[in-house]
């Protein structure tokens, strides 16, 4: 087997080369997943809020005016 340093079909640089390409595209894809992904979280969010308040109004601690109002802040 020959070895060529500098690039070729079996060169040690071809390899680290293949090995950083493939590296970067794995990377992108994750962070790219990672950005669709976390752009669902302030919609769930709210709707946790919204889950909170009207469990708040289910116990007696707040009255109607108040789940009312809470409910019009978190939905503007």
């Amino acid at each position: 087997m020959h070895w060529n340093y500098y690039g070729g079909d079996h060169g040690i640089i071809g390899w680290i080369m293949m090995l950083l390409f493939w590296g970067l595209v794995i990377w992108g894809a994750y962070a790219l997943l990672t950005k669709i992904a976390c752009g669902q979280g302030p919609k769930s969010t709210s709707d946790t809020a919204e889950e909170l308040v009207r469990k708040r109004y289910a116990r007696g601690e707040i009255s109607r005016e108040e789940l009312e109002e809470k409910l019009k802040v978190l939905r503007s």
